[in-house]
């Protein structure tokens, strides 16, 4: 989605100035298309998300009662986080690469390219009306 509103937009664009975070994990084995600015860990086994769920069914295996659920656990697997503006700058870094666009900078998206873009169809439907919904189309 992000990588074809840049290319339509000739550059990357952000929502605002791109300053929200977000969370990551690591689910797989120690290649990435991020920077190492963004996915720091160097242990991916030790932060994969693999290997919570395996800890996860191991402890629940051997004492089902003992091992919190519910209201007393929930179990969350995050390893760092990143900003929208750090993501959408390493599109855009991959894409004037690519000679997709020129521009690697990220702005914020123009009023109309907001409306062109950030649509019920884009966001709501595919949410809240799955049977309307058909990638095909």
């Amino acid at each position: 989605m992000w990588i074809g509103m840049a290319v339509a937009c000739g550059g990357p664009r952000t929502v605002g100035e791109g300053k929200n975070y977000w969370g990551f994990v690591s689910n797989s084995s120690r290649t990435s298309h991020f920077p190492s600015s963004i996915l720091p860990c160097t242990d991916y086994h030790r932060c994969s998300v693999a290997d919570i769920f395996y800890r996860l069914f191991d402890a629940v295996s051997k004492d089902a009662e003992g091992t919190a659920h519910g209201r007393d656990g929930y179990y969350f697997a995050n390893e760092g986080d990143f900003t929208m503006y750090e993501y959408i700058a390493a599109i855009g870094e991959v894409l004037k690469e690519l000679g997709k666009t020129t521009d690697a900078i990220p702005k914020p998206f123009t009023e109309g390219e907001s409306r062109e873009h950030f649509t019920v169809s884009h966001f709501a439907a595919p949410l809240f009306v799955p049977a309307l919904y058909s990638p095909l189309q």
